[in-house]
């Protein structure tokens, strides 16, 4: 595991420091702090980094297979606490496409869209539904 600074991070992305370190505090970026230190002393996994950025860009890319998305959805529980979402069915369980993408790929909730789900499903053969939950 290669473990960043929020200095290389910065670097990195052309901001700050402390820009950083405040998107580490709100979580919109992976990252830990280590210890239990008062200072900010951040440390952020680079694969991890590597996932978040390809979230953000225009065109996300997944590496992701059919088999991998039903080993995953085998001890998952459905999180319907959408009231419309796109769901597919695997293993017997529907799932919102957001979900199950964001569980694969470890990327925190704002990074991916449910277009680029939706997207990735398609791609993998899955037929997907609009569903009303109430």
């Amino acid at each position: 595991m290669e473990l960043l600074t929020p200095d290389e991070v910065a670097a990195m992305l052309k901001v700050k420091r402390t820009t950083v370190i405040r998107w580490l505090q709100k979580t919109q970026i992976p990252g830990f702090k280590l210890g239990g230190s008062a200072t900010d002393v951040w440390r952020i996994d680079s694969k991890d980094f590597d996932k978040y950025l390809a979230g953000r860009s225009g065109k996300p890319k997944f590496d992701i297979s059919v088999e991998d998305l039903e080993r995953k959805a085998v001890n998952l529980k459905p999180d319907l606490h959408f009231k419309a979402t796109y769901t597919v069915e695997i293993g017997g369980k529907i799932f919102p496409v957001k979900q199950l993408l964001l569980e694969m790929t470890g990327l925190p909730i704002g990074a991916i869209t449910t277009l680029d789900a939706y997207n990735v499903f398609d791609k993998l053969g899955y037929s997907i539904k609009f569903q009303r939950i109430l």
